[in-house]
Protein backbone atom coordinates (compact mmCIF):
# COMPACT_ATOMS: atom_id res chain seq x y z
CA UNK A 1 0.00 0.00 0.00
CA UNK A 2 1.53 3.03 -1.18
CA UNK A 3 0.97 6.31 1.18
CA UNK A 4 1.05 9.95 -0.22
CA UNK A 5 2.24 12.87 2.17
CA UNK A 6 1.59 16.26 1.93
CA UNK A 7 3.27 18.55 3.76
CA UNK A 8 2.13 20.32 6.53
CA UNK A 9 2.42 23.72 4.87
CA UNK A 10 0.48 22.95 2.01
CA UNK A 11 -2.45 21.65 4.32
CA UNK A 12 -2.60 24.52 6.11
CA UNK A 13 -2.55 27.15 3.25
CA UNK A 14 -5.43 24.89 1.93
CA UNK A 15 -7.60 25.32 4.86
CA UNK A 16 -6.62 29.23 5.14
CA UNK A 17 -7.93 29.36 1.26
CA UNK A 18 -11.07 27.53 2.24
CA UNK A 19 -11.89 29.39 5.39
CA UNK A 20 -11.40 32.53 2.81
CA UNK A 21 -14.41 31.46 0.84
CA UNK A 22 -16.91 32.42 3.64
CA UNK A 23 -20.01 29.87 4.34
CA UNK A 24 -20.78 26.87 1.98
CA UNK A 25 -24.12 28.50 1.73
CA UNK A 26 -24.62 32.21 1.33
CA UNK A 27 -27.86 32.22 1.05
CA UNK A 28 -28.44 30.50 4.35
CA UNK A 29 -25.94 32.29 6.14
CA UNK A 30 -27.23 35.99 5.17
CA UNK A 31 -30.89 34.27 5.73
CA UNK A 32 -29.85 33.88 9.93
CA UNK A 33 -27.73 37.28 9.60
CA UNK A 34 -30.61 39.42 8.21
CA UNK A 35 -32.73 37.55 11.47
CA UNK A 36 -30.08 38.53 14.13
CA UNK A 37 -29.91 42.03 12.72
CA UNK A 38 -33.31 43.27 12.58
CA UNK A 39 -34.61 40.79 15.51
CA UNK A 40 -32.09 42.51 17.46
CA UNK A 41 -31.53 46.30 16.42
CA UNK A 42 -35.39 46.95 16.59
CA UNK A 43 -36.30 44.11 19.41
CA UNK A 44 -38.73 46.32 20.73
CA UNK A 45 -40.62 46.57 17.49
CA UNK A 46 -39.77 43.51 15.21
CA UNK A 47 -42.98 40.80 15.99
CA UNK A 48 -41.05 38.26 13.31
CA UNK A 49 -39.88 38.13 9.99
CA UNK A 50 -39.94 35.82 7.03
CA UNK A 51 -37.35 34.66 4.86
CA UNK A 52 -36.99 32.62 1.45
CA UNK A 53 -33.41 31.07 0.99
CA UNK A 54 -32.63 29.09 -2.17
CA UNK A 55 -28.90 27.79 -3.52
CA UNK A 56 -28.66 24.85 -5.24
CA UNK A 57 -24.93 24.51 -5.14
CA UNK A 58 -22.17 24.87 -1.88
CA UNK A 59 -20.28 28.14 -2.78
CA UNK A 60 -22.47 29.25 -5.68
CA UNK A 61 -24.58 32.19 -3.81
CA UNK A 62 -27.92 31.79 -4.03
CA UNK A 63 -31.47 34.02 -3.90
CA UNK A 64 -32.93 35.11 -0.39
CA UNK A 65 -36.18 37.45 0.06
CA UNK A 66 -36.67 38.28 3.35
CA UNK A 67 -39.64 40.69 5.27
CA UNK A 68 -40.67 41.96 8.60
CA UNK A 69 -43.56 42.37 10.87
CA UNK A 70 -43.62 45.08 12.89
CA UNK A 71 -45.82 46.03 16.12
CA UNK A 72 -48.73 47.86 15.57
CA UNK A 73 -47.92 50.86 17.64
CA UNK A 74 -44.44 51.19 15.84
CA UNK A 75 -44.37 55.25 15.37
CA UNK A 76 -44.50 56.07 11.32
CA UNK A 77 -40.82 57.59 11.10
CA UNK A 78 -39.71 54.26 12.55
CA UNK A 79 -41.76 52.06 10.35
CA UNK A 80 -40.93 54.04 7.21
CA UNK A 81 -37.08 53.92 8.98
CA UNK A 82 -37.32 50.03 8.96
CA UNK A 83 -39.14 49.22 5.17
CA UNK A 84 -36.69 51.07 3.90
CA UNK A 85 -33.56 49.18 5.26
CA UNK A 86 -35.20 45.80 4.86
CA UNK A 87 -36.18 46.86 0.99
CA UNK A 88 -32.17 48.15 0.86
CA UNK A 89 -30.74 45.46 3.44
CA UNK A 90 -27.35 44.16 1.70
CA UNK A 91 -25.91 40.21 2.37
CA UNK A 92 -22.21 41.26 1.77
CA UNK A 93 -21.63 38.12 -0.17
CA UNK A 94 -22.67 36.36 -3.18
CA UNK A 95 -26.58 35.71 -2.13
CA UNK A 96 -28.92 37.90 -4.43
CA UNK A 97 -31.28 39.98 -1.92
CA UNK A 98 -35.12 41.05 -2.72
CA UNK A 99 -36.02 42.79 0.55
CA UNK A 100 -39.99 42.97 0.23
CA UNK A 101 -41.01 45.33 2.88
CA UNK A 102 -42.95 45.18 6.10
CA UNK A 103 -46.23 44.73 7.66
CA UNK A 104 -47.97 46.15 10.82
CA UNK A 105 -51.71 46.65 11.45
CA UNK A 106 -52.93 44.58 9.60
CA UNK A 107 -51.13 46.15 6.25
CA UNK A 108 -48.13 45.51 4.30
CA UNK A 109 -45.62 48.15 2.88
CA UNK A 110 -43.89 46.76 0.12
CA UNK A 111 -40.78 46.67 -2.53
CA UNK A 112 -42.51 46.84 -6.52
CA UNK A 113 -46.21 47.77 -5.25
CA UNK A 114 -47.85 50.39 -7.45
CA UNK A 115 -49.77 51.72 -4.36
CA UNK A 116 -46.49 51.38 -2.03
CA UNK A 117 -47.13 55.21 -1.03
CA UNK A 118 -51.21 55.01 -0.45
CA UNK A 119 -50.82 51.86 1.52
CA UNK A 120 -48.18 53.71 3.31
CA UNK A 121 -50.04 56.54 4.13
CA UNK A 122 -53.03 54.28 4.95
CA UNK A 123 -51.13 52.58 8.23
CA UNK A 124 -49.79 55.81 9.28
CA UNK A 125 -53.44 56.68 9.74
CA UNK A 126 -54.31 53.66 11.26
CA UNK A 127 -51.67 53.81 13.46
CA UNK A 128 -52.82 57.67 14.60
CA UNK A 129 -56.08 55.92 15.40
CA UNK A 130 -54.66 53.05 17.09
CA UNK A 131 -56.88 50.52 14.76
CA UNK A 132 -55.57 47.96 12.54
CA UNK A 133 -57.30 45.49 9.69
CA UNK A 134 -59.59 42.72 10.53
CA UNK A 135 -58.39 41.31 7.43
CA UNK A 136 -54.81 40.67 6.11
CA UNK A 137 -53.49 42.60 3.41
CA UNK A 138 -49.31 41.67 4.13
CA UNK A 139 -46.19 41.55 1.53
CA UNK A 140 -45.43 38.44 0.23
CA UNK A 141 -41.67 36.87 -0.39
CA UNK A 142 -41.92 37.57 -4.09
CA UNK A 143 -42.72 40.78 -5.94
CA UNK A 144 -46.20 41.27 -7.20
CA UNK A 145 -46.75 44.53 -8.84
CA UNK A 146 -50.37 44.93 -7.97
CA UNK A 147 -49.43 43.59 -4.75
CA UNK A 148 -50.35 40.69 -2.60
CA UNK A 149 -54.44 40.25 -2.38
CA UNK A 150 -56.42 41.75 0.79
CA UNK A 151 -58.27 37.94 2.53
CA UNK A 152 -60.54 37.99 5.42
CA UNK A 153 -64.14 37.17 5.70
CA UNK A 154 -67.19 38.88 4.25
CA UNK A 155 -67.70 40.43 7.45
CA UNK A 156 -64.19 41.46 8.10
CA UNK A 157 -63.93 43.17 4.62
CA UNK A 158 -66.78 45.05 5.47
CA UNK A 159 -65.87 46.13 8.89
CA UNK A 160 -62.74 47.25 7.27
CA UNK A 161 -64.41 49.30 4.71
CA UNK A 162 -66.18 50.92 7.63
CA UNK A 163 -62.62 51.40 8.98
CA UNK A 164 -60.50 52.54 6.40
CA UNK A 165 -62.64 55.05 4.20
CA UNK A 166 -62.76 57.62 6.66
CA UNK A 167 -58.96 57.56 6.62
CA UNK A 168 -58.62 57.74 2.95
CA UNK A 169 -57.27 61.49 1.79
CA UNK A 170 -57.96 62.94 -1.06
CA UNK A 171 -54.58 61.44 -2.22
CA UNK A 172 -55.57 58.23 -0.89
CA UNK A 173 -58.78 57.80 -2.46
CA UNK A 174 -57.67 55.99 -5.33
CA UNK A 175 -56.42 53.02 -3.34
CA UNK A 176 -57.32 50.07 -5.41
CA UNK A 177 -58.33 46.49 -3.27
CA UNK A 178 -58.00 42.97 -4.62
CA UNK A 179 -59.54 40.66 -2.07
CA UNK A 180 -59.97 37.47 -1.69
CA UNK A 181 -63.04 36.95 0.22
CA UNK A 182 -64.62 33.88 2.17
CA UNK A 183 -67.90 33.27 4.03
CA UNK A 184 -69.06 32.93 1.13
CA UNK A 185 -66.29 32.34 -1.29
CA UNK A 186 -65.96 35.99 -3.87
CA UNK A 187 -64.10 38.85 -4.57
CA UNK A 188 -63.21 42.39 -5.16
CA UNK A 189 -62.13 44.57 -7.63
CA UNK A 190 -62.30 47.95 -6.88
CA UNK A 191 -61.39 51.13 -5.55
CA UNK A 192 -61.97 50.59 -1.87
CA UNK A 193 -63.94 53.88 -1.34
CA UNK A 194 -66.41 52.85 -4.15
CA UNK A 195 -66.98 49.21 -2.56
CA UNK A 196 -70.36 50.13 -1.12
CA UNK A 197 -71.71 49.82 2.40
CA UNK A 198 -74.29 47.27 1.89
CA UNK A 199 -72.39 44.86 0.19
CA UNK A 200 -72.46 42.21 3.15
CA UNK A 201 -76.11 42.98 3.94
CA UNK A 202 -76.84 42.21 0.06
CA UNK A 203 -75.17 38.72 -0.16
CA UNK A 204 -76.69 38.03 3.34
CA UNK A 205 -80.27 39.09 2.12
CA UNK A 206 -79.53 36.49 -1.16
CA UNK A 207 -78.15 33.41 1.17
CA UNK A 208 -81.42 33.48 3.11
CA UNK A 209 -83.07 32.66 0.06
CA UNK A 210 -80.63 30.09 -1.30
CA UNK A 211 -76.86 29.32 -1.07
CA UNK A 212 -74.50 31.37 -2.93
CA UNK A 213 -71.99 29.66 -4.95
CA UNK A 214 -69.57 32.58 -5.52
CA UNK A 215 -69.26 36.70 -5.90
CA UNK A 216 -67.66 39.66 -7.61
CA UNK A 217 -67.99 43.24 -7.21
CA UNK A 218 -66.05 44.46 -9.61
CA UNK A 219 -65.56 48.60 -10.38
CA UNK A 220 -66.85 48.34 -14.18
CA UNK A 221 -70.21 45.86 -13.31
CA UNK A 222 -71.09 46.49 -9.35
CA UNK A 223 -71.95 43.15 -7.83
CA UNK A 224 -72.58 39.72 -9.34
CA UNK A 225 -73.58 36.60 -7.58
CA UNK A 226 -73.93 33.29 -8.34
CA UNK A 227 -76.61 30.48 -7.24
CA UNK A 228 -77.43 27.49 -7.65
CA UNK A 229 -79.33 26.41 -11.02
CA UNK A 230 -82.47 26.52 -10.70
CA UNK A 231 -85.23 27.92 -13.45
CA UNK A 232 -86.78 31.20 -11.25
CA UNK A 233 -84.31 33.48 -9.91
CA UNK A 234 -86.56 36.07 -9.07
CA UNK A 235 -86.84 35.67 -5.25
CA UNK A 236 -83.31 36.20 -5.36
CA UNK A 237 -82.58 39.30 -7.22
CA UNK A 238 -85.63 40.63 -5.51
CA UNK A 239 -84.17 40.07 -2.32
CA UNK A 240 -80.73 41.50 -3.26
CA UNK A 241 -82.05 44.52 -5.01
CA UNK A 242 -83.99 45.49 -1.89
CA UNK A 243 -80.91 46.07 0.15
CA UNK A 244 -78.49 47.13 -2.31
CA UNK A 245 -80.50 49.74 -3.22
CA UNK A 246 -80.14 52.27 -6.25
CA UNK A 247 -76.44 52.66 -5.66
CA UNK A 248 -75.40 48.84 -5.92
CA UNK A 249 -75.95 47.42 -9.24
CA UNK A 250 -76.50 43.61 -8.75
CA UNK A 251 -77.29 41.12 -10.44
CA UNK A 252 -77.91 37.10 -9.48
CA UNK A 253 -76.43 34.25 -11.96
CA UNK A 254 -77.30 30.82 -12.50
CA UNK A 255 -74.43 28.90 -10.75
CA UNK A 256 -70.64 30.68 -12.36
CA UNK A 257 -69.79 34.03 -12.84
CA UNK A 258 -68.51 33.35 -16.52
CA UNK A 259 -71.49 34.46 -19.18
CA UNK A 260 -70.54 31.18 -21.02
CA UNK A 261 -70.47 28.82 -18.60
CA UNK A 262 -73.64 30.27 -16.96
CA UNK A 263 -75.60 29.83 -20.34
CA UNK A 264 -74.60 25.81 -20.40
CA UNK A 265 -75.65 25.81 -16.47
CA UNK A 266 -79.03 27.72 -16.77
CA UNK A 267 -79.96 24.80 -19.68
CA UNK A 268 -80.29 22.43 -16.43
CA UNK A 269 -81.82 24.36 -14.22
CA UNK A 270 -85.21 22.50 -15.04
CA UNK A 271 -83.79 19.05 -14.26
CA UNK A 272 -81.64 19.97 -11.34
CA UNK A 273 -84.97 21.42 -9.55
CA UNK A 274 -86.73 18.29 -10.91
CA UNK A 275 -83.89 16.67 -8.82
CA UNK A 276 -83.95 18.38 -5.54
CA UNK A 277 -87.43 17.50 -5.09
CA UNK A 278 -86.99 13.95 -5.07
CA UNK A 279 -87.43 13.12 -0.95
CA UNK A 280 -83.56 12.30 0.31
CA UNK A 281 -81.81 14.15 -2.12
CA UNK A 282 -79.41 16.65 -0.10
CA UNK A 283 -77.92 18.95 -3.17
CA UNK A 284 -77.49 19.45 -6.65
CA UNK A 285 -75.04 21.10 -8.69
CA UNK A 286 -75.18 21.94 -12.15
CA UNK A 287 -72.54 22.69 -14.19
CA UNK A 288 -71.88 22.93 -17.51
CA UNK A 289 -72.39 19.39 -19.61
CA UNK A 290 -72.63 17.90 -15.97
CA UNK A 291 -75.29 17.42 -13.22
CA UNK A 292 -73.24 16.53 -9.44
CA UNK A 293 -76.45 15.06 -6.85
CA UNK A 294 -75.66 14.45 -3.23
CA UNK A 295 -77.49 12.05 -1.16
CA UNK A 296 -76.95 9.84 2.05
CA UNK A 297 -79.46 7.00 1.62
CA UNK A 298 -79.22 4.43 -0.72
CA UNK A 299 -82.72 3.85 -0.86
CA UNK A 300 -83.02 7.40 -2.86
CA UNK A 301 -80.25 6.76 -5.28
CA UNK A 302 -82.27 5.17 -7.94
CA UNK A 303 -85.18 7.51 -7.80
CA UNK A 304 -82.37 10.04 -7.93
CA UNK A 305 -80.90 9.38 -11.03
CA UNK A 306 -84.08 8.14 -13.21
CA UNK A 307 -85.51 11.45 -12.29
CA UNK A 308 -82.11 13.06 -13.83
CA UNK A 309 -81.68 10.73 -16.55
CA UNK A 310 -84.99 10.63 -18.20
CA UNK A 311 -85.62 14.27 -18.06
CA UNK A 312 -85.53 16.24 -21.58
CA UNK A 313 -83.68 18.89 -20.74
CA UNK A 314 -80.79 17.06 -19.62
CA UNK A 315 -79.42 16.63 -22.89
CA UNK A 316 -75.72 15.59 -23.62
CA UNK A 317 -75.06 16.19 -20.06
CA UNK A 318 -73.53 13.65 -18.19
CA UNK A 319 -74.75 12.46 -14.28
CA UNK A 320 -72.96 11.94 -11.33
CA UNK A 321 -74.04 10.75 -8.15
CA UNK A 322 -72.09 10.66 -4.97
CA UNK A 323 -73.63 8.65 -1.61
CA UNK A 324 -71.84 9.43 1.73
CA UNK A 325 -72.59 6.17 4.17
CA UNK A 326 -71.05 4.46 6.59
CA UNK A 327 -69.71 0.93 5.67
CA UNK A 328 -69.76 -2.24 7.33
CA UNK A 329 -66.34 -1.30 9.25
CA UNK A 330 -68.34 1.97 10.63
CA UNK A 331 -66.36 3.87 8.04
CA UNK A 332 -67.36 6.57 5.94
CA UNK A 333 -67.05 6.36 2.35
CA UNK A 334 -68.39 8.24 -0.34
CA UNK A 335 -69.70 5.88 -2.98
CA UNK A 336 -69.98 7.57 -6.97
CA UNK A 337 -72.18 6.55 -10.14
CA UNK A 338 -71.17 7.74 -13.44
CA UNK A 339 -74.08 7.83 -16.09
CA UNK A 340 -73.48 8.57 -19.58
CA UNK A 341 -75.92 8.86 -22.19
CA UNK A 342 -75.69 5.45 -24.33
CA UNK A 343 -74.26 3.40 -21.37
CA UNK A 344 -76.24 0.74 -19.53
CA UNK A 345 -79.07 1.63 -17.65
CA UNK A 346 -79.04 -1.97 -15.96
CA UNK A 347 -75.63 -0.95 -14.30
CA UNK A 348 -77.64 1.20 -11.71
CA UNK A 349 -79.02 -1.90 -10.15
CA UNK A 350 -75.24 -3.60 -9.32
CA UNK A 351 -74.35 -0.10 -7.94
CA UNK A 352 -77.29 -0.35 -5.96
CA UNK A 353 -76.17 -3.65 -4.73
CA UNK A 354 -72.58 -3.25 -3.87
CA UNK A 355 -73.18 -0.01 -1.87
CA UNK A 356 -75.29 -2.22 0.46
CA UNK A 357 -72.91 -5.81 0.44
CA UNK A 358 -71.66 -7.09 4.07
CA UNK A 359 -68.20 -7.25 2.54
CA UNK A 360 -67.88 -3.75 0.51
CA UNK A 361 -66.32 -0.50 2.09
CA UNK A 362 -66.02 1.41 -1.25
CA UNK A 363 -67.76 1.25 -4.53
CA UNK A 364 -67.32 3.41 -7.47
CA UNK A 365 -69.32 2.57 -11.14
CA UNK A 366 -69.68 3.73 -14.54
CA UNK A 367 -72.33 2.99 -17.11
CA UNK A 368 -69.86 3.85 -20.18
CA UNK A 369 -71.10 2.56 -23.06
CA UNK A 370 -68.29 0.76 -24.42
CA UNK A 371 -68.03 -1.47 -21.30
CA UNK A 372 -69.68 -0.61 -17.97
CA UNK A 373 -66.87 -0.31 -15.49
CA UNK A 374 -66.86 -1.26 -11.43
CA UNK A 375 -64.19 -0.16 -8.77
CA UNK A 376 -64.82 -2.09 -5.04
CA UNK A 377 -62.72 -2.07 -2.14
CA UNK A 378 -63.38 -4.74 0.73
CA UNK A 379 -63.96 -4.13 4.16
CA UNK A 380 -62.05 -7.34 4.70
CA UNK A 381 -58.68 -9.03 3.06
CA UNK A 382 -58.98 -10.12 -0.76
CA UNK A 383 -58.91 -13.24 -0.42
CA UNK A 384 -61.74 -13.82 1.90
CA UNK A 385 -64.00 -11.42 0.38
CA UNK A 386 -63.39 -11.93 -3.61
CA UNK A 387 -65.48 -14.39 -4.21
CA UNK A 388 -68.38 -13.17 -2.28
CA UNK A 389 -69.16 -10.08 -5.06
CA UNK A 390 -70.08 -12.92 -7.81
CA UNK A 391 -73.67 -12.60 -6.83
CA UNK A 392 -73.96 -8.81 -7.51
CA UNK A 393 -71.85 -8.86 -10.52
CA UNK A 394 -73.02 -9.65 -13.70
CA UNK A 395 -71.13 -10.72 -16.82
CA UNK A 396 -69.13 -8.37 -18.91
CA UNK A 397 -68.34 -5.88 -16.90
CA UNK A 398 -64.96 -4.35 -16.22
CA UNK A 399 -63.99 -5.02 -12.68
CA UNK A 400 -61.16 -3.63 -9.99
CA UNK A 401 -61.56 -5.16 -6.76
CA UNK A 402 -59.43 -4.31 -3.95
CA UNK A 403 -58.47 -5.32 -0.52
CA UNK A 404 -59.24 -3.33 2.63
CA UNK A 405 -55.66 -2.34 2.48
CA UNK A 406 -55.97 -1.36 -1.00
CA UNK A 407 -52.61 -2.92 -2.23
CA UNK A 408 -53.48 -6.47 -3.26
CA UNK A 409 -56.08 -6.07 -5.87
CA UNK A 410 -56.90 -7.97 -9.50
CA UNK A 411 -58.80 -6.63 -12.60
CA UNK A 412 -60.97 -8.74 -14.66
CA UNK A 413 -63.85 -9.23 -16.78
CA UNK A 414 -66.84 -10.88 -15.28
CA UNK A 415 -67.72 -14.06 -15.81
CA UNK A 416 -69.36 -16.90 -14.06
CA UNK A 417 -66.33 -19.03 -14.54
CA UNK A 418 -62.74 -17.37 -14.28
CA UNK A 419 -59.44 -18.98 -15.15
CA UNK A 420 -56.59 -17.83 -13.01
CA UNK A 421 -54.86 -15.85 -16.60
CA UNK A 422 -58.56 -13.75 -16.32
CA UNK A 423 -57.62 -12.26 -13.51
CA UNK A 424 -54.18 -9.17 -13.65
CA UNK A 425 -52.78 -7.45 -10.99
CA UNK A 426 -50.29 -4.83 -9.68
CA UNK A 427 -48.65 -3.82 -6.86
CA UNK A 428 -49.07 -6.83 -4.11
CA UNK A 429 -49.37 -10.21 -6.01
CA UNK A 430 -52.24 -12.68 -4.10
CA UNK A 431 -52.77 -16.03 -5.31
CA UNK A 432 -54.61 -15.81 -8.79
CA UNK A 433 -55.37 -19.31 -8.76
CA UNK A 434 -56.98 -19.40 -5.64
CA UNK A 435 -59.18 -16.13 -5.71
CA UNK A 436 -60.16 -18.48 -9.11
CA UNK A 437 -60.84 -21.37 -7.41
CA UNK A 438 -63.65 -19.43 -4.95
CA UNK A 439 -64.90 -17.74 -7.60
CA UNK A 440 -65.47 -20.33 -9.56
CA UNK A 441 -66.92 -22.10 -6.85
CA UNK A 442 -69.32 -19.33 -5.29
CA UNK A 443 -72.82 -19.88 -6.51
Amino acid sequence: MRHRLIPLALASAGAVLLSGCGSAWPASDAEERFVEHFSTTYAEHVVSTTTQSSGKWPYAGGDLSALVVLADDTPPELFDQITQEVIAWDPDNSTTYDGRGATANGLGVCAGDEQREAKQELRHGLYAEGLALAGDWPCTTWERAEGAPYQASVADFSADGATVRPLLSEDGADLWVRAELREPWGSVDARWVSVPPQLEDTLTAVGEVMPIRTFEFTQAQGLRIAVPATSDLSAAQQAAEEVAGPDLPVEVVQGDLDPVKAAEIEALAPVADHVRAVPGVIDVTARPGHLLIAVDDPDTVTAAVQAATTHSALGAASVELNLDATGPDDEWARHRYFWDRGGSDEILDVFVDLVGHESVSHVQVSNRATTPAVSVTLSMPLADGFAHLKQVLPDGLSVKVAGHDALPSVQFISARTLAPEDLTTQFTTPDLDQLASDWNSAP
